[in-house]
């Protein structure tokens, strides 16, 4: 049996279908011009992210050197990370200055045995302006690790020297060669003992004893190469405890530029890639940022959906779900990352209302590595 349509049935089945094509297309069309259209970018990068209060070991030498130093500060068996990182950045800071400092000692000691009087002065005015080296000699006279013999106040002054109570917090400000310098800083309101020590020194330097100004700088310059042992040793092993257990986060700026919000979802990954195309994944935490009372930024973890809303934007935070210690990979990553030379991304889940529910997109791809490396 054959069915045989008239041409008003055919006429009103196409007129069905194309309605119901017409329809869909316009839905989809109208889907498209609505859609959540996200916008992100990696704004900094930050590989030392650590929970600083979190104690961990301390290797037993390390522990043993600082304690005989007279520079650097104790850490205990079981430190915070928050002591860790501070005497990490004593420690690398002091090995990358002390050589210009050490230059200064040898010079001086040179010019102190010739009693070149005018050599002293050139080489004592550098070594105080600069402050690293000015700050060295002050906290070991001030701490009373170098002794300072008394001056022989029947000398003559050659040098004037001046106390100076409110510049620097409190320090010394004194004249040589046609060139004015300061000595020492934040004296007005330290210990009387420690002030004492450092206006012992400076007789010496208002007379120019040289002979005793040599033993001096001779018991300097030996703790400060002994310093340098110490730090020489004990940074790296510091700065391994710290990459073990640290993190990467990243600050992320989100826009949502089209009309309907949309929610990013928390499971959010880091992609990275070096130059020799070897890539790397790890899962991240979302962490949004809000102001306490003061007005200070402060993080709080989140493991909600973000809602960004249509034509909005935010800026949060994404830090990887591990420590460096506990990926699979963390030692490569931190390699790459040192070497600034990787590339990475941030990745993304979105759900949206309409037929399209879930979309992907990424940050676009930056250089892996933290702003001031």
């Amino acid at each position: 049996m054959h069915l045989v349509l008239s041409q008003e049935v055919i006429a009103a089945i196409v007129t069905v279908g194309l309605t119901v094509v017409a329809g869909a297309i316009g839905y989809l069309i109208r889907e498209r011009a609505t859609s959540a259209k996200p916008f992100v970018a990696i704004l900094e990068i930050d590989g030392g992210a650590l929970a600083a209060n979190n104690r961990v070991e301390v290797p037993q030498d390390v522990v043993e050197s600082l304690k005989g130093s007279a520079l650097f500060e104790d850490l205990v068996p079981s430190s915070r990370l928050r002591d860790i990182t501070e005497r990490w950045q004593r420690l690398a800071s002091f090995n990358q200055q002390c050589p210009v400092m050490l230059r200064y000692c040898s010079s001086l000691s040179r010019a102190l045995k010739r009693g070149n009087i005018d050599d002293v002065q050139s080489v004592l005015y550098e070594l105080f302006r600069d402050r690293f080296s000015d700050d060295q000699v002050s906290l070991l006279i001030f701490s009373g690790a170098v002794s300072v013999p008394a001056a022989n106040e029947s000398l003559p002054i050659v040098l004037p020297c001046t106390f100076e109570a409110k510049y620097d917090g409190g320090c010394y400000s004194v004249a040589i060669a046609g060139n004015t310098t300061t000595v020492s800083r934040n004296l007005t309101d330290a210990p009387l003992l420690g002030k004492q020590r450092i206006e012992a020194f400076i007789e010496l330097v208002r007379r120019l004893e040289l002979p005793k100004l040599s033993a001096v700088f001779f018991e300097i310059e030996r703790i400060i190469q002994q310093s340098q042992g110490v730090a020489a040793v004990a940074a790296p092993k510091l700065e391994e405890i710290l990459d073990q257990n640290s993190q990467w986060s990243f600050k992320i700026f989100a826009a949502n530029l089209g009309t309907t919000p949309f929610l990013v979802a928390p499971q959010i990954n880091l992609f990275v890639q070096d130059t020799t195309k070897a890539e790397y994944s790890e899962q991240c935490e979302l962490v949004l940022l809000e102001q306490d009372s003061s007005g200070e930024e402060v993080r709080r973890g989140s493991s909600a959906p973000l809602i960004l809303r249509a034509q909005s934007d935010l800026t949060f935070i994404v830090v990887t779900a591990a420590v460096q210690a506990k990926m699979e990979r963390g030692g490569e990553l931190r390699q790459v990352f040192k070497s600034g030379k990787a590339r990475c991304q941030i990745g993304f889940h979105a759900d949206q209302v309409g037929f399209r529910r879930r979309i992907d997109f990424n940050s676009p791809k930056v250089l892996f590595r933290s702003a001031d490396g």
